[in-house]
């Protein structure tokens, strides 16, 4: 478990690969003949696996799905690499992780899904994923954040048993939006039955990270804020995803934090959070803000449009 000095460091652990990579290390990922907009980047490892494929073209300088539907070309190759992955090479790890669950490669204009990608394989492909997170809280008798709603992730989940996590997070299927989703996830992981209007959407972080278990991690995630009255409900475990969930001060939180007890994305999620509300410094946090104070990723290659 890693220790952080400060939360300049913690970022930046999470932020490791160039955005976008050189052609060194990775391919961009196209569709068709003529696109030259990267949905995603191949490492060489990778694309040698791909190359020879129906349908794929591997060249010197990018990837290319060329056959339609793209959905079904990757699905093919990706079926035949899985069994490949099972037998020996390590650069297919993560599709030892096979969810037979579909995330959506968005286009250029943030809006249409040109692809749909086995959830397992997003980090062989380098192709953006999407999640969502809500940060619940209190505050104290002057307005100020004095705790924060934390989940203890179960010990049988896939990825990272038995850490602490944002008090409910889950990430976008496709055919899903990031509120439906967050509405979703707060009723099954928490036993939170919510209002869409009791949901603040903040804006979004983002990362890019190199992951052993989960290949090149690109990932964007929708943060909601849920300011926990008193007298209001209160998150109980529901579908076995969550072991407990506790309130902590924001002192212990921070703690925590540096001390590498939370996931990579809701860490993330969290130092935002406390950003925007002023409990730390955002002097030196480099999130990439954008003109409204919320925090975006480099825009590298596209990212969708949440509303």
């Amino acid at each position: 478990m890693a220790k952080f000095k400060s939360f300049i460091e913690l970022v930046k652990s999470h932020n490791t690969i160039p955005s976008p990579p050189p052609l060194s290390l990775a391919l961009p990922l196209l569709l068709g003949s003529t696109s030259n907009v990267p949905l995603g980047y191949v490492r060489h490892a990778v694309a040698s696996h791909l190359d020879g494929h129906d349908g794929i073209t591997v060249n010197a300088d990018s990837v290319r799905i060329t056959s339609e539907p793209y959905t079904v070309t990757l699905a093919n190759a990706l079926e035949k690499l899985r069994a490949k992955a099972v037998k020996s090479d390590p650069v297919l790890r993560p599709l030892l992780g096979w969810r037979g669950e579909r995330y959506p490669v968005y286009g250029e204009d943030g809006r249409t899904v040109v692809m749909e990608c086995e959830r397992s394989a997003a980090g062989l492909l380098g192709v953006r994923t999407y999640g969502c997170h809500l940060n619940g809280f209190t505050r104290d008798s002057e307005g100020k954040i004095e705790s924060i709603w934390v989940a203890r992730r179960s010990k049988t989940k896939q990825t990272y048993p038995g850490m602490l996590d944002n008090i409910v997070g889950g990430g976008l299927r496709a055919g899903t939006t990031a509120i439906s989703t967050m509405l979703a996830e707060c009723q099954e992981e928490a036993s939170l039955q919510l209002k869409r209007e009791e949901l603040k959407f903040c804006g979004h972080v983002g990362y890019f990270r190199d992951s052993e278990s989960r290949g090149w991690i690109a990932g964007i995630e929708y943060c909601y804020d849920w300011e926990c009255k008193a007298d209001g409900p209160k998150p109980q475990p529901c579908d076995g995803e969550v072991e407990g969930f506790y309130q902590m001060r924001v002192s212990e939180v921070i703690e925590r934090l540096l001390d590498g007890e939370f996931t990579p994305s809701s860490s993330l999620v969290i130092v935002e959070f406390l950003v925007r509300h002023s409990v730390i410094a955002g002097d030196g946090v480099e999130l990439h803000a954008d003109q409204s104070g919320n925090v975006v990723p480099s825009p590298s290659y596209s990212t969708i449009i949440c509303e």
